[in-house]
């Protein structure tokens, strides 16, 4: 779902480039992924193709971004309803 919110492909997600683009709904899906569902930091760093440290790095940026940013607060809501209605 959050590939298809922001228009990236799946091969973005989880491959190594670092734009603004595909970096922020990167940390989105990951910080989604540790908030959903019952994963460890590791875990999650391998479906990402990451270890498990990046995985707690986009975790925490993304909290940051949610106790400053109202639009990313509401993102982070729309993204959690759409997943819920699959």
């Amino acid at each position: 779902e959050v590939e298809r919110y922001y228009g990236i492909k799946h091969s973005d997600m989880i491959g190594s480039s670092r734009s603004r683009e595909i970096v922020y709904p990167r940390h989105i899906a990951i910080y989604l992924s540790k908030q959903l569902l019952d994963l460890t930091f590791a875990d999650i760093g391998k479906k990402f193709k990451r270890d498990h440290t990046t995985i707690m790095h986009s975790v925490s940026k993304v909290e940051e971004l949610l106790l400053k940013n109202r639009d990313v607060q509401e993102e982070i809501e729309t993204l959690k309803q759409m997943i819920r209605e699959l």
